[in-house]
């Protein structure tokens, strides 16, 4: 069963959770322009007023670095549930480092290792406009989960990797900043030198693979 439609299975098995009677607004915010591209959040909130800081899921579409969109039909569940449970639900843009290529050789993952690189800087620029605007959005800046199906689960995986080990990458966070969480679905780390060693701890993290 390939990623896409385990990620479909899994939110149908689910639909019956999935209810929402409360109203859920969304508001489309530019977070960053980079190479020439806006890249976009939209923001998933419920219409009943919270006075205290809310918990933030931030997810990150699938599509093989190729494709894909942050308000595809098949993630509108998953937002609304998350949102109508308290969560500020953040879906975003990222550069697709794969766009147009050809599929590389099995011995040539230099074109995967740079579009994992790229989606990687925009969720932490993602995460950066988070922080910055957290009270405006109400949001808990430590309790910030990242989610993500397939490229976009395999992008989450490695923030949060990077931002425990401590890389270059992610001196544009916070020192004292961490993800609170990560949900990944069919995603793995990236790593070149065999087992991924983290400095710190991960964040809990939930995987679905089949």
């Amino acid at each position: 069963m390939n990623r896409r439609k385990l990620t479909a299975l899994f939110i149908v098995l689910l639909t019956p959770f999935f209810l929402y009677p409360e109203e859920i607004r969304k508001e489309t915010r530019i977070f960053a322009v980079k190479d020439q591209q806006e890249l976009k959040m939209d923001i998933y909130s419920s219409c009943t007023s919270s006075v205290s800081a809310q918990p933030c899921l931030l997810f990150v579409f699938g599509g093989g670095f190729k494709e894909g969109t942050r308000d595809a039909a098949l993630y509108t569940d998953y937002f609304r549930y998350f949102a109508d449970k308290g969560f500020q639900v953040v879906s975003i843009d990222y550069r697709l480092g794969m766009k147009g290529q050809k599929a590389p050789g099995i011995f040539n993952n230099k074109p995967l290792q740079h579009a994992i690189a790229l989606a990687v800087e925009d969720v932490y620029s993602a995460t950066n406009y988070l922080l910055q605007h957290a009270d405006e959005l109400n949001i808990d800046t430590s309790r910030i989960i990242i989610s993500g199906s397939s490229a976009g689960a395999m992008t989450v995986l490695q923030a949060d990797y990077e931002k425990r080990d401590h890389r270059e990458t992610t001196r544009v966070l916070p020192d004292g900043f961490q993800y609170a969480g990560v949900i990944a679905f069919a995603g793995s780390v990236f790593s070149k030198e065999g087992t991924p060693s983290y400095d710190t701890a991960p964040a809990p993290t939930l995987f679905f693979h089949g």
